[in-house]
């Protein structure tokens, strides 16, 4: 289930290119997110890496991926999913200084998970921490590092070793 993490991942990974830089990413997560919800990996990859910077990293539980490492994940984590129900990411606590930027996304997907031939309602709720660059007039995500997750199945609590989560280390 580690995939799903990744999966989830796919809908924060943005591009902003105005002023309102807390805006834009909003928009941009709403676009991801309409392609995720079709599971369409050629229009989510094109609109993540069109909001990335050049050596993007992601970071969850102290190891570092790439995108391409870290989108292998996203499509296993949609493979894995029957159908996605509602998803989304929301950016606050954005602070710009200067040419740089940080912020807090929350993600949020629910889904059904077939397993053991029957249907199940997967809900998880994650955070992330997110760097980003101006490069000219354009922002760009530089590091994403995943934090905390909640996850649960039919209403109850998943643990780590079944949701494939690991606590961030300190």
């Amino acid at each position: 289930m580690r995939t799903i993490t990744s999966t989830l991942v796919a809908l924060a990974v943005i591009s902003t290119a105005s002023a309102d830089l807390k805006s834009d990413i909003n928009t941009m997560n709403t676009a991801v997110t309409k392609a995720f919800m079709k599971k369409d990996f050629v229009a989510v990859e094109k609109a993540m890496k069109a909001g990335l910077a050049p050596g993007f990293k992601y970071v969850e539980a102290g190891k570092t991926q790439t995108f391409d490492e870290m989108f292998q994940g996203v499509k296993g984590g949609l493979g894995a999913l029957s159908k996605i129900t509602n998803a989304k990411a929301v950016t606050s606590n954005l602070k710009i200084k200067g040419n740089s930027a940080t912020g807090t996304t929350t993600h949020t997907i629910e889904a059904i998970m077939v397993m053991d031939k029957k249907p199940h309602k997967m809900v998880m709720v994650g955070t992330s921490k997110d760097e980003f660059k101006k490069f000219g007039k354009d922002w760009k995500m530089t590091v994403m590092t995943w934090g905390s997750q909640t996850m649960t199945l039919d209403g109850k609590p998943m643990g780590p070793a079944m949701s494939g989560s690991r606590p961030p280390k300190k």
